[in-house]
């Protein structure tokens, strides 16, 4: 990470909370969206699920999945070339193992015998590396609207799960990290011999037009795949049920909010997610006041 933006950071993070939201307002562009939402399934006779409700509700941590485990095969391919001459294909070669500590007369043979290596060769073990590597990445993925449809129907078992929404001011050091994906009907192409770390950049971010209903902002984070992301518990504020939660699913929501309160960390406020009468929507209401929905402003993604 960039040190200058390291200490920007820091800063902001330091700053009291109505004045971090109005310095990222001020200086952060593209503007960044208030809210980010996060859609769970969990069933009343798994535990499993439970316990994975409460690592975010109770625990304040996020789990970092591996892409490998994504729902999506296509997530993060790229096609690697190495499209240049011999001699840039050789110094890359070079370059690379100095950086491992290859000793000088060892890696200059080694990499006039790679740059005699045909070329498709090249790029079929570059694919292949990646792919092992890209096993290792965490990524922690959150969605866009609370008022989705089709993602409370496909990650939140048909609107009986949950959907949590985060603030991203109140822990801004952890949720900064939440970068927009794109969608595109084609791969990202990424040269192994030029900018080859920016490019990855765009590998990690992008994924199939088809998913752009999902409005994804994702964390990703090399080497930690499989692994918890604490965040802090200030940045939890609200969970909303789903419009055809069963009364236990609701029983579970609440006793959950409920240890929560017991651990001492800040309170969440509950929603409901409501079926509109006369058009396919949701409407999101304060479960505190019955049938008074929510302020605009409130679920928005602007904030």
């Amino acid at each position: 990470m960039d040190t200058n933006f390291q200490l920007w950071l820091r800063r902001v993070s330091a700053l009291p909370y109505f004045e971090r939201r109005l310095a990222l307002a001020r200086w952060v562009r593209p503007r960044l969206h208030r809210f980010l939402y996060k859609y769970k399934s969990f069933s009343p006779a798994d535990d499993r699920s439970i316990d994975h409700l409460r690592d975010i509700v109770v625990r304040s941590r996020l789990w970092l999945s591996s892409p490998i485990d994504f729902n999506d095969p296509f997530d993060m391919s790229a096609s690697i070339v190495a499209a240049g001459t011999a001699r840039e294909r050789r110094d890359r070669f070079d370059a690379l193992a100095k950086a491992n500590g290859v000793k000088w007369r060892e890696r200059k043979l080694a990499a006039k015998k790679f740059a005699r290596r045909p070329v498709g060769d090249i790029e079929e073990e570059l694919q292949s590396s990646y792919q092992r590597n890209l096993e290792d990445v965490g990524v922690f993925s959150f969605a866009g609207d609370a008022r989705s449809i089709l993602m409370w129907s496909h990650y939140a078992n048909n609107h009986t799960g949950v959907c949590f929404q985060f603030e991203r001011a109140r822990d801004f050091a952890t949720l900064s990290g939440a970068l927009t994906v794109e969608y595109s009907a084609e791969y990202p192409e990424v040269n192994w011999l030029t900018e080859f770390a920016e490019s990855l950049g765009k590998v990690l971010l992008r994924k199939h037009e088809g998913w752009a209903y999902e409005m994804e902002e994702r964390i990703v984070r090399p080497g930690d795949a499989r692994k918890h992301l604490s965040f802090a518990p200030a940045a939890l504020v609200g969970m909303i049920i789903g419009c055809r939660a069963h009364q236990q699913h609701r029983e579970l929501a609440q006793a959950l909010l409920e240890e929560r309160a017991q651990a001492g960390l800040p309170a969440v406020k509950l929603y409901e997610a409501v079926q509109h009468r006369t058009e396919y929507r949701l409407s999101i209401v304060n479960t505190d006041f019955t049938n008074k929905l929510l302020n605009a402003d409130v679920l928005s993604r602007a904030g």
